[in-house]
């Protein structure tokens, strides 16, 4: 088997309602996500993102409406549609927004999960490839830990495995965000999640989209210097990431990526 690369991504937080949730650093390997599939992604033939929902037992992911009365994983949907509509490309995105839109899968009865364990309980799943009309991303909900093959982290809140569409959400890690699976923090916490971690495997912050202007923070990887884009790496502690929800939650903020990442996605030529 290759050696797979990875790419991996850790809010770097310290739980309201736990105190034993300590941040870890996530290391990053092979920062780019590749040519063939950006070259897809943003090609003028791409027609259709399809993104592909999976939960384990007790993992399921936050559904139904926000506080706002509008759809949770809207979010997702209209920051993806973002980055296609600063492309002008006549791509339709297709998000799940209920619970029953989504897949129960078997309990995997793991306490941690490597790189390569994901990338082989995706294909059992089956993943579809992505050509010049279709793109397919896995999200899969899992419980257990992120295991890097170092270390077991239990901060890892999700993982985009570089170089391809499949992505890991760590639902245990998730729900150290905040006191209750009812709290709009954490609920919030799952989206920018998974905004972040979709900004990774369609390249942005030059993790294969070159950045235009200076906004690479690059002793961090492929993320971003502005605190105010969700791609931006929470090197500050708790603060700065609650301060960054709490403006989704007060001031039903829907765009999470910043205009440099969006220049930058409009500027990519496949």
């Amino acid at each position: 088997m290759r050696f797979l690369y990875y790419l991996i991504f850790s809010f770097l937080i310290i739980s309201c309602g736990d105190s034993d949730f300590v941040p870890t650093s996530a290391s990053v390997i092979n920062k780019s996500q590749t040519p063939e599939n950006l070259n897809k992604f943003y090609g003028a033939n791409m027609r259709h993102l399809y993104v592909r929902v999976f939960y384990e037992p007790n993992a399921e992911p936050y559904a139904g409406k926000n506080n706002r009365d509008q759809p949770v994983w809207g979010l997702l949907e209209e920051n993806l549609k973002k980055i296609f509509e600063v492309r002008t490309q006549n791509t339709q995105v297709n998000v799940p927004k209920e619970l029953n839109e989504m897949n129960l899968v078997t309990a995997q009865e793991k306490d941690s999960w490597t790189p390569g364990e994901i990338v082989q309980f995706a294909q059992t799943l089956g993943v579809p490839p992505t050509d010049e009309a279709s793109s397919f991303f896995t999200i899969m909900f899992l419980k257990g830990a992120y295991n890097s093959g170092d270390q077991i982290s239990n901060s890892v809140l999700g993982v985009s495995i570089t170089g391809t569409t499949i992505i890991a959400i760590f639902k245990d890690a998730i729900r150290q965000l905040g006191p209750s699976d009812e709290s709009l923090v954490v609920k919030f916490g799952e989206q920018a999640t998974l905004v972040h971690e979709m900004g990774h495997a369609l390249g942005v912050v030059a993790n294969g989209v070159d950045a235009v202007t200076e906004h690479h923070d690059q002793a961090h990887g492929a993320h971003c210097s502005n605190s105010d884009c969700v791609m931006y790496w929470q090197n500050e502690g708790n603060q700065d990431l609650l301060q960054f929800i709490q403006g989704l939650v007060t001031e039903g903020n829907k765009t999470l990526y910043g205009s440099q990442c969006l220049d930058d996605i409009k500027a990519y030529s496949p």
